[in-house]
């Protein structure tokens, strides 16, 4: 690729958040809105709204979601659900985890799907849950969140189970660079070139790496 290569795919990579943005209802406004006033800006929506086409398309019914305040998230994931099942939410703070429940509480008269929010330390939590019974797991926030998540789903998930590590790329609110700035070694940007280079090597899963969003690792447990 030359450069006029590289600020096309930029703008286009603007383009399709921009367009994601504009699909959002106003629930999942109000619910970034939410977010970002209780200290969570929320990511990325054209990777949110993937995540819930993805969710959909596997007709998943079981999924764990390990976030910090990820509201959106929560939302779409409940959306594709589609009534049916239980979406796990694993939040790393209290603060988070309070904001989760005040926010969706407005969701209980209109969906059917069970919600259960926990503020519990992921690797503590995620130990205790039944081995290969679950659609999806997918981990989001915080960079404390994500190693742990690597390390259980290879126990949590069927076979045919899906793993999306979101902000894999470490960009979100991170004006360092993230993984594509070999010089960065915030916290998160090491964690996740560490679990992006296991991964490749890693024969339970078969890796891909997807440039929506602030980047979408997904892996699927084979």
């Amino acid at each position: 690729m030359n450069n006029t290569d590289f600020e096309n795919t930029a703008k286009a990579w603007q383009f399709v958040e921009k367009e994601s943005i504009s699909l959002e209802n106003d629930l999942l406004k109000d619910t970034r809105r939410r977010g970002a006033d209780a200290g969570f800006p929320q990511g990325s929506a054209a990777q949110a709204r993937f995540l819930s086409v993805m969710a959909q398309s596997v007709k998943a019914e079981s999924i764990i979601l390990v976030g910090t305040g990820s509201l959106v998230e929560t939302e779409r994931l409940i959306e594709a659900m589609n009534g049916e099942g239980i979406l796990t939410v694993v939040d790393s703070t209290a603060k988070g985890a309070d904001t989760t429940r005040a926010t969706f509480g407005r969701l209980q008269d209109r969906v059917k799907t069970k919600l259960r929010i926990v503020n519990v330390p992921a690797q503590e939590y995620l130990s205790k849950l039944n081995p290969d019974d679950y659609d999806a797991i997918v981990v989001a926030g915080d960079a404390v969140n994500y190693k742990p998540v690597y390390d259980m789903a290879p126990r949590l998930l069927h076979q045919g189970g899906l793993l999306f590590i979101t902000d894999a790329l470490a960009l979100h609110r991170n004006p360092n660079g993230g993984l594509v700035n070999p010089a960065d070694r915030g916290e998160k940007a090491v964690v996740l070139r560490e679990i992006l280079d296991s991964l490749k090597e890693d024969d339970r899963f078969s890796l891909s790496l997807v440039p929506v969003g602030t980047g979408l690792a997904i892996a699927l447990k084979k």
